[in-house]
């Protein structure tokens, strides 16, 4: 609550001197965006302050459940995509930005700052995913198979078929593997502590950081499910003591 109360007091300050703060009001004239920077400033100055004391208690609350959810991860790096519904082309998705981000939340300043981070990457998996779609596209209109023709040599099924465009729907599974690629630490200590904390000022769960932390929520907590347990048995893949 002192942390709202100092975010909005602090807000309230740096809009009312007006000239470049100016647009970054609620009335005409202004614009959200900047106001959003503003705000995500705001937040990790004041939180950034107090997060390494809020943080231990939460990775102290959630000790086992990251313990169980790190194993979980490292047994899922072994599953072929094609067990969460993937194409080995969709693969491609997840590139050296999304692995590098998630694997640096742990070292950002404050949840508001973790949260965009997730955001950044949940936007850039969708724009990656629409890139594939489009080069699947191009191939069904020329007859070529260009994705095929890549130099790794994963991008098509058996056979001359093309390699099927991955759906909105194959994003929570990009960002179960995402999530295991990076080897996240704390995965659930981090969910939880975003989800409670990232918004200081105005509505938590809402707009684009909103949808991007309940996916990201959503993978950590489907890695760590008694159906993600059953598909690693299924393929004779077990969780590490």
């Amino acid at each position: 609550r002192e942390c709202s109360d100092l975010c909005r007091s602090t807000l309230r300050a740096l809009v009312s001197r007006g000239g470049r703060f100016g647009s970054c009001g609620t009335g005409r004239g202004t614009n959200p965006r900047h106001r959003e920077s503003l705000v995500n400033a705001v937040e990790g100055y004041v939180a950034g302050g107090i997060q390494g004391k809020v943080f231990h208690g939460v990775l102290a609350t959630y000790a086992s459940d990251d313990a169980e959810a790190e194993r979980a991860l490292a047994a899922i790096e072994s599953l072929p995509p094609g067990a969460l519904g993937l194409h080995p082309s969709h693969l491609n998705a997840v590139d050296s930005f999304a692995v590098g981000t998630i694997r640096g939340l742990v070292n950002a300043s404050c949840p508001r700052h973790m949260a965009s981070a997730v955001c950044d990457v949940v936007r850039h998996l969708a724009a990656n995913c629409a890139r594939l779609r489009s080069w699947r596209e191009e191939e069904e209109r020329s007859g070529a198979n260009v994705l095929g023709a890549g130099a790794n040599g994963d991008d098509v099924a058996d056979g001359d078929e093309p390699a099927p465009a991955p759906s909105t729907d194959d994003l929570l599974s990009l960002l179960v593997v995402l999530v295991a690629k990076a080897r996240l630490r704390h995965p659930v200590s981090l969910a939880m502590y975003m989800d409670s904390f990232h918004a200081l000022i105005g509505s938590q769960h809402v707009g684009e950081i909103g949808y991007a932390l309940a996916n990201f929520y959503g993978a950590v907590q489907y890695a760590r499910s008694e159906p993600m347990r059953d598909l690693l048995t299924e393929w004779g893949i077990h969780l590490a003591n």
